[in-house]
């Protein structure tokens, strides 16, 4: 499974900007361990982020300023899309050793749940 979320590795991941347009504009992330995040970011990063991009020297892959707010979606392996994280914050844009920073929506559906009365 992919970083401990529930999905095959190489699943479709999406990072998607709002608002959303005609003109479809997206970035395809991969997941970094962790504890990389940990290291790069310190107390500031906690158990209800998680983090996304594709920082190597040739392909950085990164959501950047504007792109507050967005989904982070995967697909499953029966094309069922599903939420992962909002788009939250991170150093720069496609900096290189410093991936996006997602708010992991897991941590929040108790939550989501009771606002929106869904059982």
């Amino acid at each position: 499974e992919g970083v401990g979320l529930g999905l095959p590795l190489n699943s479709l991941c999406l990072a998607l900007p709002l608002p959303c347009s005609a003109q479809l504009d997206f970035a395809l992330p991969q997941f970094p361990p962790q504890k990389v995040c940990k290291s790069r970011y310190g107390k500031k990063f906690t158990n209800r982020m998680l983090c996304a991009g594709n920082l190597s020297e040739d392909n950085r892959v990164d959501s950047c300023q504007g792109d507050s707010g967005g989904p982070l979606v995967c697909q499953r392996p029966n094309t069922q899309w599903v939420i992962l994280g909002i788009t939250s914050w991170g150093y720069g844009c496609g900096q290189k050793d410093s991936p996006g920073v997602y708010t992991k929506v897991s941590k929040f559906v108790p939550w989501i749940k009771k606002v929106t009365k869904i059982i």
